[in-house]
């Protein structure tokens, strides 16, 4: 991450962009901020790539700026106007642009769900630079689009990732973890083999990552799979976390709790175990908010 640069106002038509130095700060309506953290200056430990604009009192937007690349693995819809040899070369505008299309009706089916206790809602959009030339344009996200079979990741998406899928696997890339108890994964049982493929799916292992808070049950980052049983999936503290990018004032107690997201025990392997002295709410559901 580069040093943060001073204060700027940029006259950008009707919009006014910000620093991600005000992360502590309420936007004014029609103010915008670019953030860009790396997990390792991120304070949550998660990415943090979009551009968030304030549309209203309550109604913020939301821009990703994703680059969808074929991986050799690649299963899903081709297109009928190429000759001779598919290439990846060839596939790739094709598949950067479907995914574009999946991924903004994605977002229309799910952001009337993306509110919070408070009712303050964020509307989750794919940046175009013609349709958004008053948004400052959000950091540039390379994902690879991956064989339908495998397990989708904010950076790998499976072929025939459902919208649920899509949408919690954008949220880690505005800062949010995982809150489910991971039920696959195991810590490598090997302790050489694990420095080079911490992760497998081997009977003598032990569940990866069992230092993790939980979420709520209506929560998405939680439950990813079952969001039409409620009205809407996300929580107070998810909204301030994006808001409110690497602000400790706001945030302290969920970046805490969140710094176990990807922890494991010693007694499953982990080489450095669960973060001691995480506050008491981190047992509960209730470090999400309402």
């Amino acid at each position: 991450m580069k040093k943060v640069l001073p204060l700027v106002i940029i006259a950008c038509l009707s919009t006014s962009a910000v620093s991600a130095k005000n992360s502590c700060k309420d936007l004014q309506i029609g103010e915008s901020l670019r953030v860009k953290k790396s997990p390792k200056k991120s304070k949550s430990g998660i990415e943090m790539k979009y551009t968030l604009n304030r549309v209203s009192e309550n109604g913020y937007d939301v821009f990703i700026n994703p680059d969808f690349l074929p991986h050799k693995s690649y299963d899903g819809k081709f297109p009928s106007n190429v000759t001779g040899t598919i290439t990846l070369r060839k596939l790739r505008p094709f598949v950067n642009q479907l995914y574009k299309k999946r991924f903004n009706y994605c977002f229309g089916h799910f952001n009337k769900k993306l509110y919070d206790g408070y009712y303050r809602k964020i509307n989750l959009k794919v940046w175009d630079k013609e349709l958004h030339s008053s948004i400052k344009e959000p950091p540039k996200v390379k994902i690879k689009i991956v064989s339908s079979r495998a397990r989708s990741n904010s950076r790998n998406y499976a072929s025939n990732a459902s919208c649920s899928t899509i949408v919690h696997e954008v949220l880690h890339i505005l800062g949010l973890p995982d809150e489910y108890r991971e039920k696959v994964s195991n810590w490598n049982p090997n302790i050489l083999g694990r420095m080079f493929r911490p992760l497998v799916n081997d009977r003598h292992g032990k569940l990866a990552f069992n230092c993790r808070s939980m979420g709520k049950g209506a929560s998405i980052m939680a439950n990813p799979h079952n969001t039409q049983y409620y009205r809407r999936n996300i929580f107070s503290k998810h909204i301030d976390v994006i808001l409110y990018p690497n602000c400790t004032k706001k945030n302290e107690t969920f970046y805490k709790c969140a710094k176990n997201a990807y922890r494991t025990s010693k007694d499953h392997g982990g080489f450095l175990g669960c973060r001691k002295n995480t506050p008491d709410i981190c047992g509960t559901t209730n470090w999400i908010g309402i």
